[in-house]
């Protein structure tokens, strides 16, 4: 196995960690390819994370760029959606300030949101199978922040206490929000009980819009249940998403 195709698996193998630390990984990978490296780690790149726009996003502009291509160009794209994320934390964070929110998973990007909002209570449910929402409750207690942990069937019930529902993005295309496991029926929640959502979600996480999700396949074994169907996305269709900020 050459060392691009471990590096490969190791990102499409991650369960755990979210587009934004998933995609920086991509591009250190791709840094260090050589040119005659790039026209077979690309394909399986984009491959790899099929559920995370911006993965895909960054592999399709090296490709297009590819004989203009050197290290810079990664650092230029990474920049750039640095720049995008932070113009979305300083949109949102007033929005946010004051309110009593519902957020699913751990999102970089709505993480640093709470943070600048400061003023802010937050229900964070746990986000199973990997409890991603648990890290980012602890992780707002340390920061000072007023988080209270929630089982995720809990949602639904509790969505009326809250003044908005906000998620991060791993992707947006023509077929709706793909997030969480979990995020479309706390989406149709909140849509029933009149409580707005939000997405925050920069430009690179937009899929072209000729872009197809394949069928979503996780390791059953997960769920220690000999029949078991385990899966870490679903698609919220835009009609329930109140406001993207972007």
């Amino acid at each position: 196995m050459k060392w691009w195709e471990k590096e490969i698996d190791e990102i499409a193998n991650d369960s755990f960690h979210g587009a934004t630390y998933l995609t920086k990984k991509s591009i250190e990978l791709v840094k260090k390819a050589s040119f005659n490296e790039l026209p077979l780690i690309l394909p399986k790149l984009k491959n790899a994370q099929p559920f995370m726009a911006s993965i895909y996003n960054f592999a399709s502009f090296i490709e297009n760029n590819l004989q203009n291509f050197s290290p810079t160009l990664c650092d230029k794209w990474w920049i750039e959606f640095e720049k995008a994320n932070e113009l979305i934390v300083q949109k949102a964070a007033p929005i946010l300030r004051g309110k009593k929110i519902l957020t699913h998973s751990f999102s970089s990007l709505v993480y640093k949101a709470l943070l600048e909002a400061k003023d802010v209570q937050v229900l964070c449910t746990e986000s199973r199978p990997k409890n991603e929402g648990r890290v980012l409750a602890q992780q707002l207690l340390q920061d000072g922040i007023d988080a209270t942990l929630i089982i995720d069937a809990a949602a639904a019930t509790l969505i009326k206490e809250v003044d908005v529902v906000v998620f991060g993005a791993d992707g947006i295309g023509s077929f709706g929000l793909v997030h969480k496991v979990g995020s479309f029926p706390i989406a149709l929640a909140a849509y029933e009980m009149q409580v707005p959502l939000m997405s925050l979600c920069p430009k690179q996480k937009i899929w072209p819009s000729d872009y197809a999700l394949p069928k979503e396949e996780r390791n059953p074994q997960e769920l220690h249940f000999p029949n078991a169907i385990n899966i870490y996305f679903d698609i919220t269709p835009s009609k329930y998403i109140t406001k993207i900020i972007n």
